[in-house]
């Protein structure tokens, strides 16, 4: 009986500090599993000696604060859609015509939906506020008129931007060539940019022929922190 003892003294320490290995002799984790997992009840992340951690709610999904960091449970709705909105008209009017070579933002005049918490719009200029940094997705699709352009003056270049303004590195960039009685021109462009609170983006335009921005659309949504 002492024998055992003694054996259980020396291998407590080696089951206590030692990797634990599941079909594999070569544990790479303080617990590795080479095989399926079931877990039949809660998995429970974070916590410390004296807490079981969060089991999250129901319809969370497990997110990775990468190495040497606990997941963390998070809901759906962390991810929001904080902005839709419709360009319907044209601009300028039909009688009129930006100039070759001029940028201009696209202002959206139908605003289907905004959470002024985190994002503002001003329709006049076409800026966007950022009100609660982190990760955006910027998705839009833009169309250029030039169906009353006179005769040898549609071929040129369409070049469109998402634009973090104030900042060389752009959200997304688009540019096109196009021949002559090219009518019209259809851009989409998506992005994703980390925004600090106060920080500003448009959508802007240029074409190397004079033109008119048409219908429009756009969404931002909201990823994380």
């Amino acid at each position: 009986m002492s024998k055992i003892f003694f054996i259980l003294l020396l291998t407590t320490p080696l089951l206590i500090f030692s990797q634990i290995g599941i079909q594999t002799a070569t544990p790479k984790n303080t617990l590795h599993v080479n095989g399926s997992l079931q877990i039949v009840k809660d998995l429970n992340v974070g916590g410390d000696g004296s807490t079981a951690g969060s089991s999250g709610n129901a319809g969370d999904f497990l997110r990775s604060n990468g190495p040497g960091k606990a997941p963390e449970w998070k809901p759906l709705s962390s991810q929001k859609m904080v902005f839709i909105a419709d360009k319907t008209n044209t601009d300028p009017s039909t009688i009129t015509f930006y100039l070759a070579n001029s940028t201009h933002n696209i202002r959206y005049n139908s605003v289907r939906k905004i959470f002024d918490s985190y994002i503002t719009y001003d329709s006049n200029t076409g800026i966007f506020t950022v009100k609660k940094s982190g990760f955006y997705s910027i998705t839009t699709y833009l169309t250029y008129d030039l169906s009353a352009n006179p005769l040898n003056e549609t071929n040129g270049m369409a070049i469109s931007i998402i634009d973090k303004i104030g900042d060389v590195v752009k959200v997304s960039a688009l540019s096109t060539n196009y021949s002559e009685r090219t009518d019209t021109i259809f851009h989409s462009l998506t992005g994703i940019r980390q925004f600090d609170v106060g920080e500003t983006f448009t959508v802007h335009c240029n074409y190397t022929k004079q033109y008119r921005l048409s219908t429009a659309n756009i969404s931002v949504l909201y990823i994380s922190e």
